[in-house]
């Protein structure tokens, strides 16, 4: 993992303050064999949007606030599933197809178009080439989560959000190919129970 430590040192319209925050990113991995691992997402010293700090001058002076937070923010199991049959079957095949399973953090076109962690499957079909289509390398990801998808758009009447009431369907593709990289995909989002009519693409 990594940690981050940050002082700054404001003075907005007579306001002074200054102050220290940390945080700290934890990885835990387990690996089960050559190609499948377990890992875990921890970020202890934070909390919501509030960091363990110090505030050293301003409003509060010599305070130190602790934010502590035991809770995960990522489980999941990845893996290949060639290795997984050639061990089960004791022949060896040449099917390249990695996988993710748990609840899982993915980022895809900056941020943009997906930016969370939610529960899900996720395979890929990577290192995929055309002659015929100019296609140096071709990736695709398929992915399915069926809890903790958060969008502005899935709210309840009381104004929030309802991450365990909907569907992700999506499948996105990095393809290097005429001379150029491109990026596309397609998602769908699928509101159940009283969030039906707040389906989208």
């Amino acid at each position: 993992g990594h940690f981050r430590s940050a002082n700054a040192y404001n003075d907005n319209a007579g306001v002074e303050q200054w102050l220290w925050e940390q945080r700290l990113n934890l990885d835990v991995e387990v690996k089960l064999t050559a190609t499948e691992r377990v890992h875990a997402f921890f970020r202890p010293l934070d909390k919501g949007n509030s960091f363990t700090r110090w505030d050293i001058e301003g409003n509060a002076e010599d305070e130190l606030e602790i934010q502590l937070d035991g809770n995960l923010d990522a489980l999941f199991v990845e893996g290949e599933v060639g290795p997984i049959l050639a061990g089960l079957s004791d022949r060896d095949n040449r099917i390249d197809l990695p996988f993710a399973v748990g609840f899982m953090p993915l980022v895809y076109q900056n941020g943009i178009w997906v930016e969370d962690a939610f529960t899900g499957v996720a395979v890929t079909i990577p290192s995929r080439n055309s002659r015929l289509l100019d296609i140096a390398n071709m990736d695709t990801t398929f992915l399915f989560g069926f809890d903790k998808i958060t969008s502005n758009a899935l709210v309840n009447a009381g104004g929030d959000l309802n991450a365990d009431t909907s569907r992700l369907w999506a499948v996105t593709s990095f393809i290097e190919a005429n001379r150029g990289y491109w990026e596309v995909g397609y998602g769908f989002v699928d509101g159940t129970d009283v969030l039906d009519d707040l389906t989208y693409h």
